[in-house]
């Protein structure tokens, strides 16, 4: 068993080794910069235009408020006069044990 777990993890050790071939830090600090570059001119842009930069997680949460109030609206606004009557009705033991005092009374 012990074996097995080695090999297991010698294999997947060298597996790592072969993805990270010529993939070094420095790559992904420069992909990383690259994207931040980007932001940068985009909320330049945008500031340009006049339009105010959206962060996603803010534009997120403002959509799912709007849509919750949507909601709240549509039920707020929907016909209560269509629901159908319904009269409870009692469980079978209910109904069983009153026909028992029924009969313990004649």
């Amino acid at each position: 068993m012990n074996k097995q777990v080695h090999d297991v993890l010698k294999q997947g050790n060298e597996a790592i080794k072969e993805l990270q071939k010529g993939v070094t830090a420095e790559d992904f600090q420069k992909i990383a910069d690259d994207l931040q570059d980007q932001q940068e001119i985009n909320d330049e842009l945008a500031r340009a235009l006049g339009v105010e930069a959206v962060d996603e997680g803010e534009f997120e949460e403002e959509l799912k408020k709007l849509e919750a109030e949507d909601v709240k609206k549509q039920l707020k606004n929907a016909p209560q006069d269509q629901l159908p009557k319904v009269t409870p009705k009692k469980p079978a033991r209910a109904k069983k044990e009153e026909e028992k005092q029924a009969c313990l009374l004649y």
